[in-house]
């Protein structure tokens, strides 16, 4: 299985990136093994490539780090600058306990959230 790793996406010839810190990388790891059926699994995993390109290709920077009790924190500011537009968080549900939940929803809310702002 394919594993996500910490500060996995930076190329400087797009605007964008998508920056993971280690505890978090091991966290969305966890959880997407976590996923019951293999199918899912696979469709997320998907779904993260479609989302790292539009990360890439966009004018924004995504966040992603962990608060206390295991939750998942996605910040996103505009490239460049410090301060965060959106931010989305991953609480710990019972849906994502049992597996049904969906790990990467959360950055993708934080992101359309700041293209919103925006326009």
């Amino acid at each position: 299985m394919t594993k996500i790793y910490s500060n996995n996406v930076q190329n400087p010839s797009f605007q964008g990136k998508l920056q993971l810190t280690k505890k978090a990388s091991e966290n969305l790891n966890i959880k997407i093994q976590k996923l019951l059926f293999s199918g899912k699994r696979a469709k997320v995993l998907d779904e993260y490539d479609n989302f790292i390109r539009t990360v890439i290709n966009s004018n924004f920077d995504v966040y992603v780090s962990e608060l206390p009790e295991g939750q998942l924190i996605a910040n996103v500011s505009r490239h460049g600058r410090k301060k965060f537009i959106a931010y989305a968080i991953n609480r710990n549900r019972l849906l994502s306990k049992l597996g049904f939940e969906n790990p990467i929803k959360f950055m993708k809310e934080a992101f359309k959230k700041a293209q919103n702002r925006t326009e």
